[in-house]
């Protein structure tokens, strides 16, 4: 524990779905912290999150991010949230699409930006 640069996690997520023109438009958000270990400098935290929507094995959508996140306190955790509004797959015939969110975790991280927590949040796209 004394070599934890930071930990990142993800605590929720959310999705926004609107149907026109044969397309379903999504907006899905994530909102998490970053924590600040021993071995922390204040400064900015890149994290590698992924967005990806799929239907059964057919991955629809998938995309990365390389969301930077400014931590300046290095004693207190920093929370963000990341929104990906340009999520458009084809409209289903039946509500069994699954967006997905979380670090991608074959994504190369520069020295500095190790990140120790991993988790993924998984929400039906109902709508």
């Amino acid at each position: 524990p004394s070599k934890i640069i930071y930990q990142a996690s993800i605590s929720d997520m959310t999705r926004d779905c609107t149907h026109a023109n044969g397309q379903l438009s999504m907006k899905i958000a994530v909102a998490g912290k970053v924590v600040p270990g021993p071995m922390f400098a204040p400064g900015t935290v890149t994290m590698p999150i992924r967005i990806a929507v799929q239907h059964g094995d057919e991955v629809l959508y998938s995309q990365l991010h390389q969301y930077q996140v400014q931590v300046t306190d290095p004693s207190a955790a920093t929370q963000f949230v990341f929104t990906d509004t340009n999520v458009v797959v084809p409209e289903p015939s039946a509500k069994d699409y699954q967006a997905y969110a979380g670090f991608d975790e074959n994504t190369p991280a520069a020295p500095a930006d190790k990140s120790k927590g991993k988790r993924k949040k998984r929400a039906p796209a109902t709508n």
